[in-house]
């Protein structure tokens, strides 16, 4: 077999960059297609933003005008759908079945508490199988409970006449409260999901496919074959034509938040770095898992074990602050994590790069994981030298056959 002749120039080597992809289809798909589809699929996902009209099961033991005026105030919040039901029994059958979320059961003597100064018990299950799901309609419920609650107790207090509707409301509602959500006033779950699932699989992408690089090569020609002319250019333009693509995939990324108008506060320099650097990051490790573990199956496992528990470490859903010490050591292993808070700091908060030096130093520590893929591809490359320079003699092989 002849291997091709080494490349002359920059531009050879790019272009035996562009064979290579051609030659793995798995590895064309994952750069290209995989990345589109992914990000197409997460938009569409989470294309709404806010969740709303939950459907919600309603079963009106009291069937009075105050139960009445009580569901009509819950159908109202615009997080909720009402839908009644005859019994408890038929209700939690459609809660089980997945087509409501909750049940609301009014009980039979709920006017006539009211009338007597009692305080009826409104009962409310709720399925928090889904977290998001449950967390919204939870505050939906509470939110529309409570202005029902501060209805009743105003028109209480100007039936006692003499009473002016604000003391009536002042009554009712002591003390007011404004709470503004920063950074989301919208409550839109697109921007908070997406903003951290797409960085996460951006770090799985790019250490897959460093790894796909590599097999790739190792089975067009051998990697110690590829090493003999020329390793550290082909090396480097290795390395620079994959930071492209990934670059364009970072870029996609931040065009979003231009695109659906969420906040970015801070400057494109300071993210294309932090970028940048998390693209050396995951080279580097998908290149060691590829160089140091014998069988893509076995590589492809480790990467995936190490990757995958990205979304939930980097502190979007829970707080960083709050983990233990095991995902606190597991976060600080994952370049992505730290990415995360040169993001949010620079697009929510906006704030001075400076301030985020110590996240920037941290994706700098990643980096000197080339020293070891140089060694391994030095050794990988004596090797190889050292096996093509004591050929097996053919009358050999031929006794060996015989």
């Amino acid at each position: 077999m002849t291997l091709a002749s080494p490349a002359s120039s920059l531009g050879d080597l790019m272009r035996d960059e562009l064979r290579l992809l051609v030659f793995d289809r798995w590895l064309l798909f994952s750069v290209s297609l995989l990345p589109a589809g992914l990000f197409l699929f997460m938009l569409c996902v989470f294309h709404a933003g806010i969740v709303h009209e939950l459907p919600v099961a309603v079963v009106d033991m009291d069937h009075s005008a105050l139960s009445r005026s009580l569901i009509r105030c819950y159908d109202a919040s615009s997080g909720l759908t009402i839908q009644q039901y005859a019994s408890q029994k038929a209700a939690a059958s459609a809660l089980r079945s997945g087509r409501v979320y909750g049940i609301i059961y009014v009980p039979g003597n709920l006017e006539q508490d009211l009338r007597t100064g009692r305080s009826p018990q409104i009962t409310v299950f709720d399925n928090f199988q889904t977290l998001l799901i449950g967390k919204s309609l939870e505050s939906s419920l509470v939110r529309a409970h409570a202005t029902y609650t501060a209805q009743m107790a105003t028109l209480r207090g100007l039936g006692r006449g003499n009473v002016q509707l604000v003391q009536a409301q002042g009554i009712a509602v002591t003390t007011r409260k404004q709470i503004t959500p920063l950074y989301n006033m919208g409550f839109n779950y697109a921007q908070f999901l997406i903003t951290g699932l797409l960085p996460a699989i951006w770090q799985i992408l790019m250490v897959a496919v460093m790894i796909l690089v590599w097999f790739a090569e190792e089975r067009r020609r051998g990697i110690a074959a590829w090493l003999q002319t020329r390793p550290f250019s082909k090396t480097v333009i290795r390395l620079v034509f994959y930071q492209a693509v990934f670059l364009v995939q970072g870029v996609s990324f931040l065009a979003l938040f231009l695109w659906q108008g969420w906040p970015f506060h801070g400057g494109f320099a300071p993210l294309f770095l932090a970028q940048w650097l998390t693209i050396l990051a995951c080279q580097a490790i998908g290149t060691v898992y590829a160089l140091c573990i014998a069988e893509a199956p076995r590589a492809f496992s480790m990467a995936a074990s190490y990757t995958a528990p990205g979304f939930a470490f980097i502190g979007v859903t829970f707080p960083a602050t709050d983990m233990g010490v095991f995902p606190q050591m597991w976060r600080a292993l994952l370049p992505v994590s730290h990415y995360m808070e040169i993001q949010i700091g620079i697009l929510n908060y906006g704030v001075s790069p400076v301030v985020l030096l110590p996240s920037f130093r941290a994706l700098c520590c990643f980096l000197p994981l080339f020293l070891l893929v140089v060694l391994v591809l030095f050794l990988r490359r004596r090797a190889g030298s050292e096996s093509a320079s004591f050929p097996v003699p053919q009358a050999a092989l031929k006794g060996e056959k015989s």
